[in-house]
């Protein structure tokens, strides 16, 4: 069994991991929930307690220097930002590769919808020809 020094030194290492994978894959704006890091988000993905990035100091620590690099970078908005800036930042950084995914999708169903009723159109007006022709239908 594990004392409490060893379980914080895991937590820690497990929120360094997860800090590095990020880095690597690029995805920290799904995490950014206002001025900071979704806590709880953070600590599910690192397989903790929410508790541990609020009591354990090393994971707390390491957490503001983490945040603290992403406000420098232009991810995270700075401290004393206001809620409207920190909502646009979010917007624009996760919204805007989603918002433009979703209209490319409904473009291409779209798109698909035209193709069918071009094709639906075509078949109704052979259709009508042929009535015409043979005398079933009388012309307008």
């Amino acid at each position: 069994m594990a004392n409490g020094q060893q379980i914080a030194k895991e937590n820690l290492s497990k929120f360094e991991q997860w800090v590095s994978e990020r880095n690597l894959v690029g995805d920290i704006e799904m995490y950014v929930r206002g001025k900071q890091l979704n806590r709880s988000e953070i600590a599910s993905k690192c397989g903790f307690a929410l508790s541990v990035l609020r009591q354990n100091p090393a994971v707390k620590n390491a957490l503001v220097e983490f945040e603290d690099g992403l406000r420098k970078k232009g991810i995270l908005p700075k401290q004393g930002a206001s809620k409207a800036t920190a909502t646009k930042t979010r917007k624009t950084t996760t919204g805007g590769n989603q918002r433009l995914r979703d209209l490319e999708e409904k473009n291409e169903a779209l798109k698909a919808r035209v193709k069918e009723l071009e094709h639906n159109q075509t078949k109704e007006s052979l259709f009508e020809l042929h009535l015409f022709e043979t005398g079933r239908a009388i012309k307008p």
